[in-house]
């Protein structure tokens, strides 16, 4: 709630003000929300593994292993930190690593972490397929020619595909040597549905009485709770007999009004949304 201070408080009434642009919603100012949006979730789907059952409902598994040293599960323990950290085939490609959720979930992007430089193991072309059964699978991104990885590299892809699924695998085609496949970590990202503001947006409040006696304004209050990254500024117009009005004059960073004085005062608040710039990199030589 904003305030102007003398002697007395003086509240205005966030409410009743003109809106252009913006909503007054649970007892907060806030800008019009105008759409959609899809992005990708922070963080995966997948919590870090301790073994391939472990924690529930998640299940790992794998065409083959090396051994249990470098069983499916590893791919999913949130590390590359060693080279035991990663999930090793024991036969040539094709192999595949697959991930049950243990429920459908639409996935927006996922994400290979490779150990190991320019290793004769490392994926070169593969399919990243989705299921609801585990029987019946269907491709939604591919990979034909990937180059060699450095290490601790991770490449992150867009999946453009509606539909959502329980089971998740990776099915590796073809590695840079006919040997063993690796994989150091597979991550899931499920999309998500954000809101999209209006960029910038005013209300406009009415004419507030500060009374008769009244000499000299002074300050507005602080404004809370300002989204980090967003702005907020604040106009003043005043006048002495409510009919003729000052032109608006912004408050100054310390809330000072410099509008001239007078006995009434409006107040309009300028809302600027905050800007979110979502940057991808597309392996592209």
């Amino acid at each position: 709630m904003a305030e102007i201070l003398y002697n007395q408080e003086k509240e205005v009434d966030l409410i009743s003000g003109k809106f252009d642009y913006t909503e007054f919603i649970d007892g907060k100012l806030k800008l019009k929300i105008i759409g959609n949006t899809s992005t990708s979730s922070g963080e995966s789907v997948i919590p870090p593994m301790t073994s391939n059952i472990t924690p529930s409902p998640f299940v790992a598994s794998a065409s083959s292993i090396f051994n249990n040293d470098w069983n499916a599960w590893k791919a999913f323990n949130g590390s590359v930190a060693t080279n035991m950290d990663r999930w090793a085939s024991n036969e040539i490609a094709p192999q595949w690593l697959k991930i049950d959720l243990g429920q459908e979930k639409r996935i927006k992007e996922y994400a290979i972490t490779i150990i190991n430089a320019d290793s004769p193991q490392n994926p070169k072309a593969w399919t990243f397929e989705g299921s609801k059964d585990d029987i019946n699978w269907e491709v939604i991104h591919s990979i034909s020619d990937e180059p060699n990885w450095s290490a601790g590299e991770k490449r992150r892809y867009l999946v453009n595909h509606i539909d959502s699924f329980r089971y998740y695998r990776v099915t590796i085609l073809e590695n840079f040597g006919n040997t063993i496949c690796t994989i150091g970590e597979l991550e899931l990202f499920e999309e998500l549905i954000v809101p999209l503001y209006n960029s910038d947006g005013v209300v406009e409040y009415g004419p507030l009485d500060l009374g008769f006696y009244l000499y000299e304004i002074k300050y507005l209050s602080t404004i809370r709770e300002i989204p980090q990254g967003a702005d907020i500024k604040i106009y003043t117009s005043t006048s002495n007999d409510r009919i003729n009005y000052s032109d608006w004059s912004l408050i100054d960073e310390d809330g000072r009004i410099t509008s001239p004085q007078g006995r009434y005062i409006k107040i309009k608040v300028e809302l600027i949304g905050k800007f979110v710039e979502n940057k991808r990199t597309i392996y592209s030589f």
